[in-house]
């Protein structure tokens, strides 16, 4: 028995949940940049995985840095700093126009990441770290497949011996010609007529 609900991850960078669902319902959560082994991916998820709702979400990091692009609106620099240079005159700020100051002006300042250049390497590794997320998700439905799997035998067993404790107090009852008197509180309970009885 295998369970539909687990979790599996590897590297950090790619999760997988699963939870009940009566076919399989896979969820891609991708960077832009990644879009590109989306079908792989799902070809790789449908391979392993048959029914449950499934969510994938891979995030990736760059182990370098990524170059950096810095703009800067020299008109609104200069505006700013003779505002905030008039207000300290007034005595209306205490301090000067820093560089954290510009950074929370969108149009004086803004930086932008050079975006992550991905490609086939890439999509391999992609790949081989969903597959250990994959393998880790399965042995865990794998096992809690076996816990329940073992409850259920246990329930199982105690159904069979309630059932057939029911049949042993049910065959004298049937016996013709045989009844049997059950107490319950102050008064006794006798069955009918034995050929009212069916078998």
């Amino acid at each position: 028995m295998r369970s539909m609900t687990g979790f599996g991850q590897a590297s950090g960078e790619n999760r997988l949940r699963a939870v009940n669902h009566r076919f399989l319902d896979v969820q891609v959560r991708l960077a832009d940049e990644l879009r590109g082994a989306e079908a792989a991916l799902r070809e790789r998820i449908a391979a392993r995985v048959a029914r449950g709702r499934l969510e994938a979400r891979v995030d990736v990091r760059p182990l370098g840095e990524r170059p950096a692009r810095v703009e800067v609106h020299a008109g609104v620099v200069r505006a700013a700093h003779a505002a905030t240079h008039e207000l300290v005159a007034q005595g209306l700020l205490a301090g000067e126009l820093s560089a954290g100051d510009l950074l929370r002006l969108p149009e004086a300042m803004r930086v932008e990441l050079e975006p992550d250049q991905w490609d086939a390497e890439d999509d391999r590794l992609l790949l081989a770290v969903a597959d250990q997320a994959l393998a880790q998700l399965a042995a865990g439905r794998e096992l809690e497949g076996r816990s329940l799997g073992a409850v259920l035998g246990r329930r199982l067993d105690e159904l069979t011996a309630v059932v057939a404790r029911l049949e042993e107090l049910r065959q004298p009852a049937r016996e013709p010609g045989g009844w049997r008197s059950c107490s319950r509180g102050s008064r006794s309970i006798r069955p009918a007529s034995p050929r009212r009885w069916r078998s």
